[in-house]
């Protein structure tokens, strides 16, 4: 009996590490939300990171890597949550013809769009459907990168957006 469940475990194995290694192939060199965590942590202690991971298909064709994660926060009186994803664009003008879309009113659809002052580009859009858990996004450019983040109130969703731009790369990836 040993001999067999050591060949079954043997064969049960080697596609698991397979699956691993696919999985981590998709995973970004660098973890950039994991330096946006720190810099969060050290401001605001209250908050608990989440790594992600994500199987989506790509924001742009030349995207190289995409790195998610989330915070949460649990008050007294009201628990609160933020997402980001920080896509690494291969080709920066694809990123900023991404970000351009925002004005063309594409997404104007219940909502509101306002133009605001972060890394090279930034929109921060209100939704007014009440059903919606976390009205408030905002997709940001700085070079190659594409942040996108969700969350309840316009404040915490800058703040974390302003975290994320103190972290990423200044030169180029």
């Amino acid at each position: 009996m040993r001999v067999r469940s050591f060949i079954i475990a043997a064969c049960l194995l080697t596609p698991a590490l397979t699956l691993t290694q696919s999985s981590i192939a998709q995973v970004p060199a660098q973890r950039l939300t994991i330096q946006v965590a720190g810099s969060v942590k050290k401001k605001e202690p209250d908050w608990r990171y989440v790594m992600g991971f994500c199987t989506c298909p790509p924001l742009l064709p030349s995207q190289i890597s995409e790195d998610v994660a989330d915070w949460s926060r649990k008050r007294a009186d009201k628990s609160e949550w933020v997402a980001m994803q920080i896509h690494m664009i291969g080709n920066q003008k694809e990123a900023i013809e991404f970000m351009s879309s925002f004005s063309s009113g594409r997404f104007r659809a219940h909502s509101v769009i306002h133009k605001y002052p972060l890394g090279d580009e930034a929109v921060l859009i209100e939704y007014s459907a009440e059903d919606i858990k976390n009205p408030i996004q905002m997709w940001m450019r700085k070079d190659k990168f594409i942040v996108h983040l969700d969350g309840a109130l316009p404040g915490t969703v800058i703040r974390f957006a302003q975290y994320a731009l103190k972290n990423l790369p200044t030169g180029p990836p």
